[in-house]
């Protein structure tokens, strides 16, 4: 067996470590939403004060995938990710302690920055040990952990209710979340090793603190990260958007809500698994250009988004799948600009703050639609939310097409150098 062979069982054991660590991030953060209700009408907590942890939330993890892109580049990933998950898991221990909303609020809060500590890492590690169609794979099969995530937590809370109580919804994941960060802890060195990585942790602590002797992303590449940023503001208002709100739209105008909520809930995540797998062959078939095939998937999801404008309005089910395709072709933007585009930064040590600021991108987009849209709809109506949601798409397919060349520019001397 020659050394390929051998590593590709490390690699495969290493991708489904991850795979499990994002699967717990997803199982300790949507938990909340899941039983937000019961915990409102159970007289815990109050409509604003429970909704006021959300916002925490929102906002901790938002800033935290900054610090941590920023120090995944300076400390060894796998200390930031032990930490990250513990810290979650921890959290959800304390959470249905809180006495009143303003502890809620602090509890999730911090939830949320251990939470940003997991995904900037996480990239770089395996961008780091894995060649780059491995990577792309890799990224893939680490995607599912959210998508199962999402599904488990939807379908493990009904039997939590069922035991009576919602307080079930945040002690097992986080008895879950800590096993497997223990798990990460004593594997992930082994795996690694078995890889060729560094296994000495007081040298890699050294070495990272030492400033980068690339000295950081020219500023020549300013201009088109800022695109890239603001697409992924687009895509994070629209993959969120239509996810949140999607509900709501099918309840106030078609009058048919249980049917969508269960689409949003379980099937959504399990078509995002489709996605991953079509743009990554999409990408590796016929584009080689992340920016191309992030570019035309986008367009993809415009172009459903505007029939929907156009044509859905009379049947609730035509509508219904004009907004899953359009989510869920987000989804495949997301791991063009979220996950593959970060991997090129390698060359100046910086791949997990661009991961970090990308990924933070997201949930600008995210803030707008959870908050923006509310209010928009209220006052303009659903009309002007689909023709928000079209100009969305359609902005970021330019700014992705922009991008195109310049993008294919920067990959190029990367391969030079």
């Amino acid at each position: 067996m020659n050394g390929a062979d051998s590593a590709r069982p490390r690699a495969g054991r290493l991708v489904f470590l991850c795979s499990l660590v994002y699967f717990c991030s997803y199982l300790t953060r949507l938990n909340y939403a899941a039983v937000l209700v019961e915990m409102i009408t159970g007289g815990a907590y109050s409509r604003a004060g429970a909704s006021a942890a959300v916002t925490g939330l929102f906002i901790t993890y938002a800033v935290g995938q900054l610090i941590s892109g920023y120090l995944g580049d300076r400390i060894p990933g796998e200390l930031l990710v032990f930490f990250g998950l513990a810290a979650a898991g921890i959290m959800n221990i304390l959470l249905p302690f809180c006495p009143n909303a303003l502890w809620l609020t602090v509890v999730w809060s911090l939830n949320g920055f251990a939470q940003a500590m997991l995904w900037p890492p996480l990239v770089k590690i395996l961008s780091t040990l894995l060649p780059d169609e491995a990577y792309g794979r890799a990224v893939v099969r680490v995607s599912w952990g959210s998508a199962l995530g999402s599904v488990a937590v939807y379908l493990m809370t009904p039997a939590f209710l069922a035991l009576g109580s919602w307080k079930l919804a945040f002690f097992v994941p986080a008895g879950i979340a800590l096993a497997v960060s223990v798990l990460w802890l004593r594997r992930y060195p082994v795996l690694a090793k078995g890889l060729g990585g560094a296994h000495d942790l007081s040298m890699r602590i050294r070495a990272a603190s030492e400033k980068p002797e690339s000295g950081g992303v020219p500023l020549r590449y300013a201009g088109l990260l800022s695109l890239i940023m603001v697409a992924i503001v687009c895509q994070g208002l629209l993959r969120d958007g239509i996810s949140t709100w999607m509900p709501t739209y099918v309840t106030e105008t078609f009058h048919l809500e249980n049917s969508v909520s269960v689409l949003t809930a379980v099937i959504l995540p399990l078509l995002n698994l489709g996605i991953y797998h079509l743009t990554l062959w999409l990408h590796h078939r016929f584009f080689q250009n992340e920016l191309a095939c992030a570019g035309v998937i986008f367009g993809f999801g415009a172009v459903c988004l505007l029939v929907l404008r156009l044509f859905a309005g009379g049947s609730v089910w035509l509508a219904a799948g004009l907004l899953a395709l359009g989510s869920v072709s987000m989804h495949g933007v997301n791991l063009m600009l979220i996950s593959l585009v970060p991997a090129a930064f390698r060359r100046f040590r910086r791949t997990s703050l661009v991961s970090g600021m990308l990924n933070a991108c997201t949930y600008v987009g995210s803030s707008v639609s959870a908050y923006g849209l509310a209010e928009f709809s209220a006052v303009r109506g659903w009309s002007a939310v689909q023709t928000l949601w079209v100009a969305a798409g359609i902005l970021g397919t330019a700014l992705c097409f922009f991008c195109v060349i310049p993008w294919r520019r920067f990959r190029r001397e990367e391969t030079e150098n």
